[in-house]
């Protein structure tokens, strides 16, 4: 079924609906999607000006992308100036931060492992198995949408969180099964890369080819000198013992390990893999379901399209890095579902740690409630692509 043919969702029909006829009548502002504005709005709101650098010319692309390409809607126009003033405000809170306790850049993080490979390939599944050992310090779903609490108030990020995600589901039910989590859960590490206006947070969420391509194009830059910096951060927030080595995962390591190794140099990596036309259409399904929260015009085949593009170049640049510095360890998604115990234990050697009985047991209570993206259908042919196609692309 084609998106036109998909029937548009009830909840943000409706609240797009109310939102034109308040601007309409003038009952509130029509949100801006200008990077001037939004800088000035998140100034108000942090109250204080964030130091100009590289993130500010890709908050220009990426408004000048939302406005000619993304076809949203009321609700996701509004959704969208929320977010960047949110995430632009927030560096002007990390700068002030930064300046009163600059004993922040000494917290110790690079030694950290990270679990890399495709979405949908069991990273999370991994991610979440190995943070039930207490050894790992790990980034919160709150941490991760807002690295960065307000300054000498109450830290309400868990709050906001939770009814982010309220919000979200209750828009479109699909999200729930396609990504279970909730506020404290263990979160992959996208909103920090978010921070820098950057990586995988935006394209995972709207339709913005040519932001797509500007990013891909730029590379990480600045990005993963801000990435450490937020782990130091959090580190020293949460006060982590030296000893606690630091758990990360996204999707957009694959793209740029060699970057990440820079800014952690004692870094051990767990690489997963799965048969990449099992993974490309989960990858469009996701991304399609958020952006068809925020746009009635999401169309099913452009998300196949690109996410068949993107899946193949994360890749061949994950193979062109492991080439220079293979990972720790490589585990195959379907040997891990048949004997995750076994692929765990695995892990342990090359880390050079015990598995304790506590822990093994804290694990199977995780996989026992797990429902491992059960309610998530989709297939290859509902975003316009084979398995001929996804594989001539490989190739």
């Amino acid at each position: 079924m084609s998106s036109s043919e998909e029937p548009s969702l009830k909840w943000p029909r409706r609240l797009s609906w109310m939102l034109e006829l308040a601007w309409d009548a003038g009952m509130s502002e029509r949100p801006s999607l200008v990077a001037d504005n939004i800088v000035a709005r998140a100034t108000t709101t942090a109250g204080r000006e964030p130091v100009d650098g590289k993130w500010r010319h890709r908050l220009g692309l990426l408004c000048l992308s939302l406005e000619r390409e993304a076809k949203l809607s009321p609700l996701g126009r509004t959704i969208a100036h929320g977010q960047l003033v949110r995430i632009v405000a927030s560096r002007a809170r990390a700068e002030a931060l930064w300046e009163r306790n600059p004993e922040i850049r000494e917290r110790p993080v690079d030694n950290a492992v990270a679990i890399v490979g495709p979405m949908r390939s069991g990273t999370t599944r991994m991610h979440r198995l190995l943070a039930c050992d207490p050894a790992f310090a790990s980034t919160r779903l709150f941490e991760t949408l807002e690295p960065v609490p307000s300054l000498g108030k109450v830290d309400l990020r868990a709050v906001r969180a939770f009814a982010g995600l309220a919000f979200m589901r209750t828009c479109n039910p699909a999200i729930k099964a396609i990504h279970p989590t909730s506020p404290f859960s263990v979160e992959e590490d996208v909103g920090l890369h978010a921070f820098s206006l950057w990586g995988p947070q935006f394209d995972g969420q709207w339709w913005i080819p040519s932001f797509a391509r500007e990013s891909d194009r730029a590379g990480p830059a600045d990005a993963y000198d801000e990435f450490r910096r937020l782990l130091q951060t959090a580190s020293w927030r949460r006060q982590i013992v030296p000893d606690r080595r630091w758990l990360l995962k996204s999707p957009q390591f694959s793209e740029d390990l060699d970057a990440l190794r820079r800014a952690l140099p004692g870094l051990t990596v767990v690489r997963l893999t799965r048969p990449l036309e099992e993974v490309v259409a989960s990858s469009a399904s996701l991304s399609w379901h958020y952006a068809r929260v925020q746009s009635d015009d999401a169309d099913r085949r452009s998300f196949g399209e690109h996410w068949l593009r993107k899946t193949v170049r994360r890749e061949r640049l994950l193979e062109d890095s492991l080439e220079r510095q293979p990972a720790a360890i490589t585990l195959d998604y379907h040997e891990v579902s048949q004997d995750w115990r076994a692929a765990i234990r695995q892990v342990y050697d090359v880390l050079g740690r015990q598995l304790s009985p506590s822990v093994e047991a804290k694990m199977a209570r995780l996989m026992r409630r797990s429902k491992d993206h059960r309610g998530h259908r989709y297939t290859l042919e509902d975003f316009g692509l084979d398995r001929r196609t996804v594989r001539a692309a490989f190739a």
